[in-house]
């Protein structure tokens, strides 16, 4: 039997600073070591997702600003032909 000295407590030590950082993800030595292999490649997915992600908000909100352009348009249409009638109606009633 082969006794390990030494290797255990930076093992507890990691994963001690990884809970306090709120990471999870990792269980073991092999996960950390498969996450620096891809990190680039990770780190890569998450800007096209989050660009992705910003790309579709943007598409919403211009949506959602042409409906409330055409909404307010109405309105000043509505606003500037009732005005107008009641201007008449002021200017022929004298």
């Amino acid at each position: 039997m082969t006794v390990v000295l030494g290797q255990i407590e930076p093992l507890i030590r990691i994963r001690e600073t990884l809970d306090q950082k709120g990471i999870t993800r990792f269980n073991s030595i092999g996960d950390i070591n498969k996450f620096i292999k891809n990190y680039n490649n990770e780190k890569e997915e998450a800007f096209f997702k989050i660009q992705n992600d910003v790309d579709l908000e943007i598409d919403v909100l211009q949506a959602e600003w042409h409906k409330l352009q055409k909404e307010y348009d109405t309105l000043q249409s509505n606003a500037i032909t009732t005005l107008e009638g009641r201007i008449s109606k002021l200017c022929y009633s004298e």
